[in-house]
């Protein structure tokens, strides 16, 4: 007793804006999508109907179909015919003091000032240079854990559309990072323990450069920043990258601030 016809012609909208049938060249260039989002409402037409048609047409179906939830209010969908909106205007003073939060908190302060250190005691103390990599000791072993650890957590999350999650596993291993240097005290060790101050150096650069790294899809003006700033070439910036560590005596730039802070609004 379902009204689907209107289906036929929306779903085939997704090939022939790419260019079916005139121009199959051009559509084989972005079909069959590796991966189709959707509202869960909608699930059935893009899970049944719309690869039906494919296969019926001989083409292939979506590589994945990821069906995702809606905005409510008070548990009930958001919807015109409702007409159960919510008034951004309402919200702007909690969302702006959200937004201020998470920008001065986490990019701010725990990602960008860790850059900012790190980077700024390599220039006092290292005469600018990347010091090589050293080996690990026990008080590394947590942070290590974390960077080496963390394209694994980061793919894992990608691979389930877990967008924050994968966020969220990237900062607790800035805020890791944040209390190892504090607890490290690589300042501290130059005339204590120079070579160890390396080392500390040397684990947080590259802690940096997995956060950058892992991080591109995300913000990638501003990370394409650090990694010029960590001096990682242009063309060693992909995940498998990684592995390579980069070689001790690399030149870096001095550091530049990376996010500004927003003054909290007035109470």
């Amino acid at each position: 007793a379902h009204v689907m016809y209107v289906w036929l012609d929306a779903l085939t909208n997704y090939i022939t804006a790419a260019g079916y049938p005139d121009d199959p060249e051009e559509m084989w260039r972005f079909w069959p999508a590796d991966i189709h989002f959707v509202g869960k409402d909608i699930l059935r037409f893009h899970t049944i109907y719309w690869p039906a048609f494919l296969m019926a047409a001989g083409l292939p179906a979506p590589q994945r179909v990821f069906a995702h939830g809606w905005w409510t209010n008070e548990g009930q969908k958001i919807s015109k015919s409702l007409g159960n909106v919510i008034d951004p205007v309402a919200l702007v003073d909690f969302a702006r003091a959200a937004l201020v939060n998470r920008q001065n908190g986490e990019l701010a302060n725990a990602l960008g000032n860790l850059a900012n250190r790190t980077l700024s005691l390599i220039q006092r103390n290292c005469e600018g240079k990347l010091p090589a990599p050293a080996p690990r000791a026990a008080g590394d072993a947590t942070l290590s854990a974390q960077t080496d650890g963390l394209v694994a957590a980061v793919g894992q999350h990608l691979d389930r559309q877990d967008f924050h999650l994968a966020l969220e596993a990237n900062m607790a291993a800035a805020r890791e990072a944040n209390g190892y240097i504090t607890v490290e005290a690589p300042w501290a060790l130059k005339k204590t323990d120079p070579v160890r101050m390396e080392a500390v150096l040397r684990l947080l650069h590259d802690a940096l450069r997995a956060f950058a790294t892992v991080l591109q899809p995300f913000m990638p003006t501003t990370m394409a920043k650090l990694l010029d700033q960590l001096g990682v070439p242009q063309q060693a910036r992909g995940l498998g990258d990684l592995a390579t560590p980069l070689p001790g005596g690399l030149a870096l730039p001095p550091p530049e601030p990376l996010f500004r802070k927003i003054e909290a609004p007035a109470a």
